[in-house]
């Protein structure tokens, strides 16, 4: 079979994704389409849903196709319509209902001269427990259809594990590929910087406000330090949490040591002026702010739960895993790792060598080339 496209003589990639709001795989799928190398790819990208205002832009040399779906099933014909006009070499698609619908296409015969590639963005077995109800649906969907996809990437070791120990994917086809480190902000609007209270250590936590991110376990843990340090914790993020997280920290008395600072554009301004950044999620896909944080050598405490927190964070060099659930424990490290002296120089050479985007974007061009048998 002739992979290239023949009228411009490169590989056609088809990107799939439900919308570039704001969001790890949004940021991830946008980052891949804008820096892949448009001599050898010719790169589409096919939103399905297209936010008020796009977290992130396509270059010149991506074609952007939107769609104006408010659901991933409601746009299933549509897609097909697309990928069926385009004839790409290679799609591919991230997120659950996504890859859903896209391995759909795959077991009902569809397009027979594409090849599938998906990437995993969760831990799919322990998601569904912090999802709505249909996420169980899901779960049995996952186990018939992500077997139809000729590559699934997944983001860390733990994600690998579970989807072969959970949904019996082959290995061979499984290919683990981290998220890049940015080196610059890739966002577009920039909030103004908080000012930083003199005397006070600052601790700060980023992410959407979802029950699974842990934010409840983070202010009931932080709690214990009152009386211990003088620090202030800065929770960016917005979400179906917030209104509980609020109540918590007035019954804790937490007010002066607990800032909720809602969704903040670029978070870089106020990431630098962190000393520690704290996570206590209950499970991680692959948390691609821990590489922000490492960048600016602002080492971490989190707890060591599945995902991709253990690929990241090693013991006394750029912070320290703790014991799920240990709260404990928890704070006993942040007060260990305030007084340890790390090599900040160090970590930020370590994340850039060990994450670097190039490295990344050539990984998953050899992906691609690999398999096209190319």
């Amino acid at each position: 079979m002739i992979y290239e496209n023949t009228l411009t003589g490169r590989i056609k990639i088809l990107f799939i994704i439900f919308s570039l709001d704001k969001g790890g795989a949004e940021k991830i799928f946008s980052f891949l389409a804008n820096n892949i190398n448009s001599d050898k790819f010719e790169i589409h990208f096919l939103t399905i849903k297209q936010a008020r205002g796009d977290a992130f832009v396509l270059g010149p040399t991506v074609n952007h196709i939107k769609l104006n779906y408010s659901r991933v099933l409601f746009s299933f014909w549509a897609v097909y319509k697309h990928i069926l006009k385009l004839n790409p070499n290679v799609v591919l698609s991230t997120l659950i209902p996504v890859n859903i619908i896209v391995g759909l296409f795959k077991k009902m015969g569809f397009l027979k001269n594409s090849k599938y590639i998906l990437r995993e963005s969760s831990i799919p077995s322990i998601n569904g427990k912090f999802s709505k109800n249909r996420y169980f649906f899901y779960n049995s969907l996952i186990s018939i259809l992500y077997k139809e996809f000729d590559v699934v990437v997944a983001q860390s070791l733990d994600m690998k594990s579970d989807l072969l120990e959970n949904y019996l994917i082959d290995s061979k086809k499984i290919k683990v590929i981290n998220n890049p480190y940015f080196e610059t902000p890739f966002l577009l609007v920039k909030d103004p910087p908080l000012q930083m209270n003199i005397g006070k250590k600052i601790f700060i936590n980023i992410g959407n406000l979802r029950i699974e991110k842990g934010h409840i376990r983070l202010i009931e843990a932080i709690a214990i330090l009152k009386g211990k340090l003088a620090f202030e914790l800065w929770i960016l993020g917005d979400g179906v949490m917030m209104n509980l997280l609020k109540q918590r920290i007035v019954e804790l008395q937490l007010e002066e040591h607990v800032k909720l600072l809602g969704h903040q554009s670029d978070v870089l301004p106020l990431l630098e002026k962190a000393d520690l950044y704290l996570q206590t999620s209950q499970y991680e896909g692959f948390p691609n702010v821990l590489l922000e944080a490492l960048g600016l050598g602002i080492p971490i405490v989190a707890y060591d739960v599945l995902g991709g927190t253990k690929d990241i964070v090693q013991n006394g060099f750029n912070g320290f895993l703790v014991p799920d659930g240990e709260a404990e424990i928890f704070c006993s490290f942040v007060l260990k790792a305030v007084s340890h002296t790390f090599n900040k120089d160090a970590i930020k050479e370590h994340v850039k060598s060990t994450f670097s985007a190039k490295v990344i974007i050539k990984k998953y061009e050899n992906l691609i080339l690999g398999t096209l048998n190319l």
